[in-house]
Formats: C-alpha cells, sequence, structure tokens
C-alpha cells in the first residue's frame, strides 16, 4: 500500500495509509483512507470546491477514541456477483493491538453511496470445494481431436479420470487466474504441472498416435496457462473475535 505522507491522524494514532480504515468504535463509524479524499467537489454549473474527508472524518470524532485498522487477509465474502450494485462484501481487519473485526461495505439502495459497517469479529473458510469443469473440458477435448471423431464413452471415462485427479490436489497447488463472473466466491484455475504430469500418461492410456500427440500439446499448453478448467469455491463465515 502506498505511504500517504499528507494523511497524517490524531498524534496518538498510527499513520494512516491509504486502504487502512479510521474506526470508532464509540459510533460505529468507518472511514477508508484514499486518494480520493482530498479530490475536488465539482458542480453542475462547473464550479468546485476543495474537499478533505479524511480532515471531516476526524473533525466528527474529535473527542471519540479512534482506531486504525488494517485488511488482515485476501479472503473475502460477497452477498450478490461482484457486478451488482447491490453487492456486500466482507474483510477482515485488526488493530496495532492484533484486535480483529469484520468490515462489511454496500449499499442500503441502488442511488445510495457504498458505506462501511465494522464488526468485532473474524473469517473463517466453512467450506472448500474443488471441481473439473467437465463439460468444457470435453468440448476442449473433443474439438483438438476433430469434433465427434472420438467416441462418447471414451470420452466420458477420459473426464471421469481427469476429474479425479483434479480432486486430489491440495487447494494451495492451484493458481487462481479469474473469477466466475455471476459468483466471486468461485475461482478459475489451470491445471497444475503435478495433474498435468498424471494426465499425461492418462492420455497415453486411453489414445493414440495422431490423438496423444495433439492432447499433450494442448494439456501443456492452452491447459496449463491459458484455460481455466478447474473451479475452486470456498465459502466462508463469521465468528466472534
Amino acid at each position: 500500500m502506498t505511504q500517504l505522507g499528507l494523511f497524517s491522524a490524531r498524534p496518538e494514532l498510527p499513520e494512516a495509509e491509504e486502504g487502512a480504515f479510521l474506526f470508532c468504535p464509540q459510533c460505529g463509524a468507518a472511514h477508508r483512507v484514499s486518494r480520493a479524499d482530498r479530490a475536488p467537489l465539482h458542480a453542475l454549473d462547473g464550479s468546485s470546491r476543495m474537499m478533505d474527508d479524511f480532515a471531516a472524518f476526524l473533525a466528527r470524532h474529535d473527542q471519540h477514541p479512534l482506531k486504525v485498522l488494517r485488511r488482515s487477509m485476501d479472503l473475502e465474502m460477497h452477498t450478490h456477483a461482484r457486478h451488482d450494485p447491490m453487492c456486500r462484501v466482507l474483510w477482515e481487519a485488526s488493530d496495532e493491538e492484533g484486535n480483529r473485526f469484520v468490515v462489511s461495505f454496500g449499499r442500503d439502495d441502488v442511488e445510495s453511496p457504498r458505506r462501511y459497517v465494522i464488526h468485532p469479529g473474524r473469517l473463517v473458510v466453512e467450506t472448500e470445494k474443488i471441481q473439473l469443469d467437465g463439460e468444457l473440458l470435453r468440448e476442449i477435448v473433443d474439438e483438438a481431436l476433430y469434433p465427434h471423431a472420438v467416441p462418447d464413452s471414451k470420452l466420458t471415462s477420459f473426464i471421469r479420470v481427469c476429474s479425479q485427479r483434479v480432486v486430489s490436489v491440495p487447494w494451495e497447488r492451484f493458481e487462481p487466474v479469474d473469477e466466475d463472473r455471476e459468483d466471486p466466491d468461485t475461482q478459475l484455475a489451470c491445471l497444475p504441472a503435478t495433474v498435468l504430469a498424471e494426465i499425461t500418461s492418462d492420455v497415453r492410456a486411453f489414445f493414440s498416435g495422431e490423438d496423444v500427440r495433439r492432447l499433450l500439446e494442448l494439456f501443456a499448453n492452452e491447459l496449463r496457462d491459458e484455460i481455466p478448467v478447474v473451479r475452486l469455491r470456498r465459502t466462508l463465515g463469521t465468528l466472534p473475535p
């Protein structure tokens, strides 16, 4: 995070860098520090006036004890698809003493600005599911060997073996490259090297001749670095601190 030297808080508070939260436990109010805090406000008549949302928050809570919170993990919860304007996102943050908080931000209605709500608590992983997108892989393999050239029963068996290889791999071996647009709790990943090494022997067991060459090239290139055929779905929950 970029340090914002101009954003010095009260003497008793540590410096608040971009992305940190100023939190007032007494009011339950929060402000996320941003370079936009000092962006000018432009009116419809073309005029503008200087703003300082950071200083305004400090002034509103001048006599209240404040905390500086920083995001403490990359995991986050979503209530809707990320592109949905009503999506509410939950993060975990902590203060200088290591106390943990759940930060929630979203809108009360479509036309309202987003606001932050902070409560003591923590995020925990409830479920993790690794799944091969079998339909997508079937289409890719079928196309690589010319459409409908491989018997359906052979494709089904091959995809089943590939799926067994994928779900046996530990979560941390996968490197997400994208997320499902409709479900941001589902990340998309390509095949890790450990799976590719095993599938190489499966390709040779199921196919022969030129088909083996085409598939080995497909798995080593597109399915290793370009086409994510693995779906990683993780659900989170909240617990008291």
